[in-house]
């Protein structure tokens, strides 16, 4: 299935203590955290929630650029093994050791930043991860996917604003130039996965074409992006796929590529990945953006996963509607361009035919004068899931109106974007009731938002 010379490894290779590993996981739904605390008993990674939201499994991912190594965090709970691919993996046990602290450890001992200690080994990891990326920095997002059970945030967040000011550790530093020497060593291979497990098959193609050809070939396989929702799959209900295709090896499905017209976003590119280019065209979404999920997930989650699920209560649906945003999508027949808003049919139902994937997105650039306002309403500000999601946006006289968790899809508001009357909402929605609000509820507060966009404009 893979085109003529395409170097393919029938292993997991990455780097990890200072050497390369080679793994053949038993399943391709195999994660780190299991393969850290039961295969090489390093237990300083602790399992917590188990679905990627309370951070004390955290440990960091580093990938080769042009620039040198680029940190993520990520939550090992739900991180499939096959992306450790050509990555440097650093969990809790390369941070300091007993004889001399990391700088940021030191830091938390002396501001009373741990109590019971279970949560921090993952806030220490969140924490290096801020000291090694200043991008990452900025103190509340950069914790707000680590959960204290013991009330220590004080000390933790004062720690995190003193990370530009503590040294480096000179230990750790000689651990990246080994780290960086051994994967620039190996940069210039391009090497796309084929493993056999003993429970089924992993793919991760690196050529575009190769990757459609198996997804015609395969249409049963489960295509996999940052798997922050196929991670929860496996560890909440279970679900055991026996084929499993990776996206995230093909450049042109990570391209982040701004135009005279547009923002161009691969569904494979990590929110972290586009956030500089999207929020300096619509610096508004900020607070969106750090809404959506923690800085562990937002290093691993997509754009094009967000769309494919298909769920009524995706965060970005709403807002990419409302910017009046294309996607393209692949086969080997080809390409189609659609609009955003035709790509869900009923819930969790999309248009994506089987021998489809999801390839980018286009999203217009600014024009002057333009208005953008969204709002989230949820039961908490971080890591939670929308009650209503309401993107507005005004391009001169075109209003655009995206909705999310209101109906079995994310949908435009099409008669009020005509009336300009929040009145005939309810002919475009009939809201749910469920456990996170009443059917009255979202519709008066999507109509006070609207009105609230509408006046501010007049």
């Amino acid at each position: 299935m893979f085109g003529k010379g395409v170097d393919v490894r029938a292993a997991i290779r990455f780097w990890f203590q200072d050497d390369w590993r080679t793994l053949v996981p038993d399943s391709p739904t195999d994660l780190v955290l299991p393969y850290l605390r039961e295969q090489c008993r390093l237990v300083g990674s602790k399992e917590g929630c188990n679905e990627g939201d309370c951070g004390a499994c955290t440990a960091l991912l580093a990938h080769l650029t042009p620039d040198g190594l680029q940190y993520q965090p990520v939550n090992t709970c739900i991180l499939p093994v096959t992306a450790l691919h050509h990555c440097w993996l650093l969990t809790i046990e390369d941070i300091g050791d007993v004889d001399q602290l990391h700088p940021v450890q030191a830091a938390v001992v002396e501001a009373n930043g741990t109590q019971c200690g279970f949560c921090t080994p993952g806030f220490v990891m969140s924490l290096v991860a801020g000291h090694l990326e200043p991008g990452l920095a900025d103190p509340l997002p950069l914790l707000a996917g680590n959960l204290c059970r013991c009330t220590g945030y004080g000390g933790l967040i004062e720690v995190a604003k003193q990370l530009s000011q503590l040294p480096k550790d000179p230990r750790l530093t000689a651990k990246i130039e080994r780290a960086e020497a051994a994967l620039r060593a190996v940069a210039a291979e391009t090497h796309a996965l084929a493993v056999d497990t003993p429970s089924g098959r992993i793919d991760a193609p690196t050529d575009l074409a190769d990757l459609l050809t198996q997804r015609q070939q395969v249409p049963d396989a489960l295509l996999v992006g940052g798997a922050t929702d196929v991670g929860l799959w496996i560890t909440k209900r279970l679900e055991q796929p026996e084929h499993m295709l990776f996206t995230g090896g093909c450049p042109e499905l990570r391209t982040v590529q701004l135009d005279e017209t547009s923002l161009r976003i691969g569904a494979a590119a990590s929110y972290h990945a586009f956030q500089a280019a999207l929020l300096d065209e619509y610096p508004e979404l900020t607070d969106w953006y750090e809404r959506l999920g923690s800085v562990q997930v937002r290093s691993r989650g997509t754009l094009g996963g967000n769309f494919a699920n298909g769920s009524p209560i995706g965060d970005s649906p709403p807002v990419w509607m409302a910017l009046g945003a294309t996607m393209t999508l692949l086969s080997t027949a080809g390409a189609r361009t659609i609009p955003v808003e035709d790509f869900f049919i009923d819930y969790r139902q999309t248009c994506l035919a089987p021998n489809e994937l999801i390839g980018w997105f286009d999203l217009p650039r600014r024009s002057p004068g333009m208005r953008v306002q969204v709002d989230k309403v949820s039961r908490r500000w971080d890591q939670d899931i929308s009650t209503v999601l309401v993107a507005c946006v005004q391009r001169d006289s075109t209003l655009r109106i995206g909705l999310g968790g209101l109906a079995a899809t994310p949908r435009l508001a099409h008669h009020v974007m005509r009336s300009r009357d929040v009145a005939d909402l309810t002919k475009d929605i009939t809201p749910l009731s469920d456990l996170r609000a009443s059917s009255q509820y979202r519709l008066q507060v999507t109509q006070g938002l609207i009105r609230a966009f509408l006046e501010a404009g007049s």
